[in-house]
């Protein structure tokens, strides 16, 4: 679908059956396919009652909480700290039935705490960063090192009645490709373990359309969508007005540097290619192919939006804005209707 149609497509939002803001929730049950707002967002707002009007006031009907040791909204270990902010929120009628969470590893022993709140607050489910390959062993071993590491996780979270999924992420990371991550799952109860896809994510590891393969095998796996987009972007060494001309001995101390460079490409040297994040509807992501595959895989879980784009601070869960609130949440509600115009173009309701 070209952009014009795609724009076009916009006019049929009233397509989508997406409820609401204000409506509550009480149980821990997953809500079906809510679009929340990810709290990383909104962390210039520090008490629920904010958090719940701002996401009501850009359109949203529910709220991914974030966990963590930083850009978080509740603190990993701080059990009574999350079960307030839930409660408070779902107080001012916002669904919250999935919390993001970062730093959190079955090897520092916190993992069953936070389970066991999570589970008695009514969460339904969780998303945990991915795991870095390692470059010096063998990727067969480490797929299975994986996979001996998601069955203990997964059983972790069938005793608390509770699913984990993990986030795919382009680079050195298992599961960037999907395959290896889908490999690793196999067998297992997808309503105790499965996956949080990331769509810009999955858009740079997967170009030209192979995303499309992994996300149809992942299936029942998926169980939330964390709506982002990248693109990719050529960035060249322009102190010189150009590529770099200079001698070998010049580019090589250069690269040992990283003199000036925020993304390690340009001036001649290898990768000159950039991947920013930019507002949904303008980079990589095809949205209304993206819906139509989750419509084919009866995806009925969360959509989850997260603008990772300079958006004044609010990206990078900064506790103070560069930029008006009204034009970040301005920002982020423009993600919300462009997603809901791809949903409809692609006929996901």
């Amino acid at each position: 679908m070209d952009r014009r149609r795609f724009v076009v497509g916009a006019a049929a939002l009233s397509m989508v059956t997406i409820p609401e803001p204000g409506q509550s929730q009480s149980s821990g049950k997953p809500s079906g396919t809510t679009i929340a707002i990810a709290s990383e967002n909104l962390q210039w707002l520090r008490n629920p009652e904010e958090v719940a009007k701002a996401a009501i006031e850009a359109g949203f009907r529910a709220v991914a909480l974030s966990v963590g040791p930083d850009a978080a909204h509740v603190a990993l270990g701080d059990g009574k700290g999350l079960t307030d902010f839930v409660t408070r929120l779902r107080a001012q009628g916002v669904i919250v039935d999935t919390v993001c969470a970062k730093g959190l590893s079955a090897d520092t022993g916190d993992i069953d705490s936070f389970l066991a709140v999570a589970a008695s607050t009514g969460i339904a489910q969780y998303t945990f960063e991915p795991y870095p390959y390692r470059t010096d062993q063998p990727i067969i071993s480490q797929v299975h090192d994986l996979k001996v590491h998601l069955a203990a996780l997964a059983k972790q979270n069938a005793r608390r009645k509770i699913r984990g999924l993990y986030r795919n992420r382009a680079g050195l990371f298992q599961g960037a490709m999907m395959f290896d991550l889908i490999d690793a799952l196999s067998g297992m109860d997808p309503h105790a373990i499965g996956i949080c896809y990331d769509s810009g994510q999955g858009a740079l590891s997967g170009g030209d359309g192979s995303w499309i393969a992994p996300l149809r095998a992942a299936g029942g796996f998926v169980g939330a969508v964390l709506c982002t987009d990248n693109t990719l972007q050529f960035q060249i060494d322009m102190d010189q007005g150009g590529a770099f001309t200079g001698p070998p001995e010049r580019l090589a101390a250069s690269a040992s540097t990283g003199a000036s460079r925020a993304y390690g490409g340009g001036g001649g040297r290898a990768n000159p290619w950039i991947a920013p994040s930019v507002p949904l509807g303008t980079g990589l992501v095809d949205l209304p192919r993206f819906a139509s595959t989750l419509k084919e895989i009866n995806f009925d879980g969360p959509l989850i939006v997260q603008a990772d784009y300079p958006n004044g601070g609010a990206e990078n869960g900064g506790q103070s804005l560069s930029l008006p609130p009204a034009r970040v949440l301005g920002a982020i509600k423009r993600d919300l209707l462009t997603l809901k115009a791809g949903l409809a173009a692609g006929g996901f309701a």
